[in-house]
Order: C-alpha cells, then structure tokens, then sequence
C-alpha cells in the first residue's frame, strides 16, 4: 500500500473531505491510500499545534510516502521537512499555492523557514510546486520565491484554478504524486 497524507490550509475542514482531497482520493485508484487529517483549530491555526499534529500523523503513515499540502499546509510541510529529519520513506513532496512566510523573522516567525531551509530541503526526492496564475489570496510570486530558492523543484503555473485548486482538474497532480511514487522504485 502506497500513501498520501494530505494537509489541509486553514479555514474550514472535515476529516478526509474537501473537493480537492475527495478528487485526489478518487483519481488514485484502490492501492493508494490518502489520509487527510483535521488540523488543530483550523479556523486560527497555530504554528506549534500544527506543526505537533503533522509529526503526530507522519508517525502514523507508513512508507512509501508522498506528502501533499494546500496553502498553509503546504507551507507546513515545507517548514516541518526542513525542521526535522526526512520521515522514512518519503517519495515526494506536491506543494498547492503555498504562501512563502519567508525565514522566521517578524510577525510570521512561527510560521516562517528555518535559516538555510534551502540546504535542508535539497535532499527531497522529488518536490513539485503548484500555483494558479488567478489566486486571489496567496499571489503567484509567493511560487516564484520558493522556485528561486529550491532550483530542484518542478514548478507547475497553471491558470484558471484559483486558490483552492477546486476545478476538478487535478490528473496533473495525480501524475506528480505517482511519478514520485515511481521514482521511489514503488511501482
């Protein structure tokens, strides 16, 4: 069994739900499994808690791994993997309209990058960034900084999608995702 944890941004979530996880769940097809957990206090995320809660439910996936997050997830994500150590089969990481908070400093310190994140993040297997030309609430150069500062990463501007991703297309990410799956030789 293959996994994917999906991290939710802020603002409303109910477990596994939410148009974008439900479509991922649906194109992955029975030998996947996708987790989407609720975050603690969604509606005034912490930086801590959340970032409790991802180790938490990291500790709960098994290999291999593809780490999936939108918006404040994503950035999430990112900040955690260059926090931490790479948990044990990770395949790949898809980041979906991602804010770039910058290195921890100021009033988004908490939700900021660690000095040398680059470095630290260097070493993923495989890191797709996503970002809708259209989003109204994180801009487009936010995916800019993060491609400027991560030069391995795959970077996906796409139009038309907004800041949800909630089109229904997503068959591009479902190919990132099993392309990270394949590049981990899990096929």
């Amino acid at each position: 069994m293959r996994n994917v944890l999906f991290i939710h941004g802020a603002g409303e979530q109910n477990e596994g739900g939410g148009l974008l996880p439900r479509e991922l769940r649906a194109g992955l097809g029975a030998d996947i499994r996708l987790a989407a957990p609720i975050m603690p206090n969604p509606d005034a995320p912490d930086a801590a808690a959340w970032e409790a809660a991802l180790g938490c439910h990291l500790g709960d996936q098994k290999a291999p791994l593809v780490l999936v997050g939108h918006s404040l997830g994503a950035s999430l994500i990112l900040k955690y993997l260059a926090d931490h150590t790479r948990p044990p089969g990770l395949a790949g990481v898809v980041s979906i309209a991602a804010p770039f908070w910058g290195v921890a400093q100021g009033e988004m310190k908490h939700w900021g990058l660690p000095p040398g994140f680059e470095t630290r993040l260097s070493d993923l297997p495989r890191i797709v960034l996503y970002h809708s030309r259209d989003d109204d609430e994180v801009p487009v150069s936010h995916l800019d900084r993060y491609a400027e500062a991560l030069p391995q990463a795959l970077v996906r501007k796409v139009d038309g999608r907004g800041h949800m991703f909630d089109d229904g297309n997503v068959a591009d990410i479902l190919a990132d995702i099993l392309a990270a799956f394949d590049g981990a030789g899990t096929t």
